[in-house]
């Protein structure tokens, strides 16, 4: 019976709001187009995408001597990276095919300067949503990426593979 009162009450004071609002000329168009300004206020605030908005890496050597993949293409498998491990859930076919496809330690490097460093919430959430601005996150580099997306104990075969290649690279990628 109480949630009968309580249910009617709120109704109640829901149209009395609605209406108070509508005689002032607030309707749900105009809060739809605040929204929507203030959507695409943060929106340009983040610069729409984390990938652009940092540096990269270019303390990291590599031996372009020994490198087999263009900087093109590693820029390319940067993005994939950065996909395939920011927002919900981690693409992991797509780190693995990546990995496979970086056949030596000098690879990694020219990868990772691509990278750069990227904001990090750890939450498998966008970095750049209109409720948080990407500066609020730690940035990290693709090592702290890649371990903090990959574990040993669910896919250890994916996570001995990146410890060899990281590794090799000259980068510390433990347990």
């Amino acid at each position: 019976m109480a949630v009968r009162y309580i249910y009617t009450g709120a109704t109640a004071v829901g149209r009395s709001a609605y209406r108070g609002l509508s005689r002032k000329g607030f309707t749900l168009n105009w809060f739809v187009v605040v929204a929507v300004a203030i959507y695409f206020y943060f929106r340009g605030r983040s610069g729409g995408s984390p990938f652009n908005d940092y540096s990269k890496n270019p303390e990291t050597p590599y031996d372009a001597t020994n490198v087999t993949i263009s900087q093109q293409k590693a820029e390319i498998y940067a993005r994939q990276l950065l996909s395939a491990m920011d927002g919900v859930g981690t693409d992991e076919p797509t780190i693995e095919n990546i990995i496979d496809n970086l056949k030596t330690a000098d690879d990694y490097k020219l990868v990772h300067v691509e990278f750069g460093s990227k904001p990090y919430n750890g939450f498998g959430l966008p970095s750049d949503t209109i409720f948080s601005d990407p500066e609020d996150f730690p940035k990290k580099n693709l090592v702290e990426w890649l371990h903090s997306e990959i574990s040993l104990i669910h896919n250890p075969i994916l996570f001995n593979k990146i410890k060899r290649l990281v590794n090799a690279a000259g980068f510390v990628f433990s347990n």
